[in-house]
């Protein structure tokens, strides 16, 4: 029975967040992301008004908007507290 319940929990799991159980998960989860908040809502019939909106919709994710997946804190939150422990070249 037990095997049952968690067989339908990872099923359910999955069925939430599939984009999460894929080789390329980031970039499906993204892409998912940016269609369903940016896209969705987005004037595509302007290019040129859709590339400025485009510009600050990637500010906005990357600088503003929390992340499930960095525990509520943003992609520029995350880079910086690891900044120090993550050095770039050697000293």
């Amino acid at each position: 029975m037990l095997r049952v319940k968690l067989a339908v929990n990872i099923l359910l799991i999955k069925e939430l967040c599939s984009c999460h159980f894929s080789p390329n998960s980031k970039v499906e989860c993204l892409q998912k992301t940016d269609l369903e908040e940016f896209y969705a809502l987005a004037d595509l019939s302007d290019f040129e008004k859709l590339r400025e909106e485009l510009g600050y919709w990637q500010f906005f994710y990357n600088w503003k908007r929390p992340h499930g997946a960095l525990k509520g804190k943003t992609p520029f939150q995350m880079d910086s507290e690891l900044s120090d422990k993550t050095p770039i070249t050697e000293k």
